[in-house]
């Protein structure tokens, strides 16, 4: 604080009630404005309790006067004495507004957790080595490790068909592909219109799945064709769908006949532009 009896620089404004004051040009921490340095306006004084910057501080209480807008005042400096109990009175009330005492209050024992239960109130809550080992990891991967949960994975791919004599060149108008993946687990979901098999011989299936399957005959998992058009089953077939018969990312189209069981579907069962919309959930190898 410099050796004057009073700061005034600048103007000053609070409302009736209220604790902040804001001020213009007044450069309260140049001057040495502390907590604990008297304001006066309107004839009447307010100890400081905080100097929020140059332009800001907080009074210890509501000020009594009327509202004051870009006014006049002035701040006198406190002996230092008087700093020291204004600051100690301030720590004094946070410490006894409840909070202190029902910490105080608490019975620490291990693997509890302290929480707020209300106003000023504290207990304790399980906090067990599970919980620990979760809170320690530093990002969503490592959470995931933690709790056995596998990464999720979107995208796309681009399926086709082909004859296992000849594969050909089929003119398609629509491969569209999409997949979800946790884990090794696959869905994998698909709309695929061939004009034209370019060629392909033998009995047909459908390529380009997302991943390939995983190894074992238990694993052979089978595709719904919901909705289809262009193959005909013949008489006395009435379902299509798809089967892993082969490794790798390819599924085999299958007709089921009452009588004869599951047979390929041929390139000769084509009647027409070939429309599948399709879904298989499947493991994959990795």
């Amino acid at each position: 604080m410099s050796l004057v009896s009073y700061h005034s620089q600048g103007t000053a404004s609070v409302n009736n009630g209220q604790t902040a004051v804001t001020f213009s040009g007044a450069s309260l921490v140049s001057a040495g404005i502390q907590p604990g340095d008297y304001f006066f306006a309107q004839g009447l004084m307010m100890p400081i309790a905080a100097v929020g910057g140059q332009n800001a501080a907080t009074l210890v209480s509501g000020w009594p006067g009327t509202n004051l807008s870009g006014g006049n005042y002035q701040i006198v400096p406190a002996a230092e004495g008087a700093r020291v109990a204004l600051s100690a009175r301030l720590v004094l009330e946070k410490l006894t507004n409840g909070n202190v005492e029902a910490l105080v209050g608490l019975n620490l024992i291990a693997d509890r957790l302290p929480y707020a239960s209300g106003a000023g109130q504290l207990a304790l809550t399980p906090f067990t080595t599970q919980a620990r080992q979760l809170l320690d990891d530093t990002s969503f991967a490592a959470m995931r490790t933690t709790l056995g949960v596998s990464a999720q994975e979107v995208g796309t791919f681009t399926p086709g068909l082909e004859g296992i004599t000849t594969p050909g060149t089929p003119t398609y108008t629509a491969q569209d592909g999409n997949y979800l993946k946790i884990g090794n687990r696959v869905l994998a979901s698909f709309l695929l219109t061939v004009t034209s098999l370019g060629g392909a011989t033998g009995a047909l299936r459908v390529t380009g799945l997302p991943f390939s399957r995983a190894s074992g005959n238990g694993r052979r998992y089978s595709m719904s064709i919901p909705f289809w058009q262009g193959i005909n089953l013949g008489s006395g077939s009435s379902t299509l769908f798809g089967f892993f018969q082969d490794g790798g990312s390819v599924v085999r189209l299958i007709k089921h006949t009452a009588t004869t069981g599951s047979t390929a579907v041929s390139h000769t069962d084509v009647s027409g532009a070939v429309v599948l919309y399709a879904t298989i959930t499947y493991e994959a190898s990795s």
